[in-house]
């Protein structure tokens, strides 16, 4: 009786693999080729267009929402808004224009019929399957972008009102970018904003570092629930407030009026411009070293530190 079993097992052992040296075969087959894998027929289409010129028929705003797909702004040659995505059989892309605001929303179907998971280009035999939007100079609107799972980039795009870029499952990273606010959110991925002008920048992130660098602005707020936070040449006519859950806070060469710094689980690192005796200092932390001078108590620019657990240091320097 005991026999049984023991049979069963070699049975279902020898199955599995003798599928495993079909799986093996095929991909040979295909030469090694994930994509050809694939038995679906994505059958790709590009298409590029452009819209009026602005000084025709002028837009006040610009929304994008994509569930899978890279989106990409940036400059466009001419004075008209202009569009280039790809659709088949599992995505569709619907462009409405009206009332001076163009959305443009990219739709992505699961397909039956692949054999590995792979993204709609991979399987598809098209090597970048990204939504770009071009932006022409003489827009002056604001711009909303949002991507389920792909990355967002702006780069080379100025005289914003707004730009509210976001994604829940990708890199965020805005290059060389000038906007009256510019807010940015990722919930998990790397945010990098580089190169940017504007009134208030706000950078949130859940899952994933941020490195803010070149940024000139009134105002700046960052804060990070889990990831370091990296912050290189920043000029600001007021405030910044830095706040990180778990994480560590580094910056170099900040020139900032009045800056509020707080990590609950992580170091701190800071350099400013200038002269130590040009700023108020206050440092605290609960439990770690502090390295700092004392600055001054009547300076005109503040720095305030905090940190639950993490060691605290600052300096400051000419250049």
């Amino acid at each position: 009786m005991r026999k049984a079993p023991k049979i069963i097992l070699i049975t279902a052992a020898a199955l599995i693999g003798t599928g495993t040296l079909l799986s093996c075969g095929a991909w040979a087959a295909a030469g090694f080729d994930t994509a050809r894998l694939s038995t679906v027929n994505y059958d790709w289409h590009q298409t590029v267009s452009a819209l009026e010129d602005e000084a025709t028929s002028p837009h006040k705003g610009i929304v994008i929402t994509s569930e899978f797909e890279n989106v990409l702004l940036e400059p466009a040659d001419g004075d008209a808004i202009e569009l280039e995505y790809w659709t088949g059989n599992c995505q569709s892309v619907s462009v409405e224009d009206t009332g001076g605001v163009l959305k443009i929303d990219v739709d992505s179907q699961p397909m039956e019929g692949v054999m590995i998971d792979l993204s709609p280009a991979e399987a598809g035999g098209v090597d970048d399957t990204t939504t770009v939007v071009r932006v022409p100079a003489s827009f002056t609107g604001e711009i909303e972008v949002h991507s389920d799972s792909g990355d967002v980039v702006a780069a080379d795009v100025h005289g914003l009102a707004g730009l509210y870029a976001s994604t829940s499952n990708g890199s965020l990273v805005t290059k060389s970018v000038s906007a009256a606010k510019l807010d940015a959110v990722n919930e998990n991925g790397d945010t990098l904003l580089s190169g940017v002008e504007a009134e208030a920048i706000l950078a949130t992130n859940f899952n994933g570092d941020i490195s803010l660098g070149g940024a000139a602005a009134r105002k700046a707020q960052v804060v990070n629930e889990n990831g370091d936070i990296m912050l290189v040449d920043m000029a600001l006519q007021d405030d910044l407030l830095c706040e990180s859950v778990n994480g560590d806070i580094s910056a170099q060469r900040l020139d900032i009026t009045a800056s509020r710094i707080e990590s609950a689980n992580g170091d701190i690192y800071l350099s400013y411009l200038g002269a130590e005796n040009s700023y108020h200092i206050d440092a605290h932390t609960t439990q770690g070293d502090i390295v700092s001078p004392r600055g001054a108590d009547d300076a005109a620019r503040t720095i305030g530190v905090t940190s639950s657990l993490g060691d605290i240091q600052i300096n400051f320097t000419s250049n």
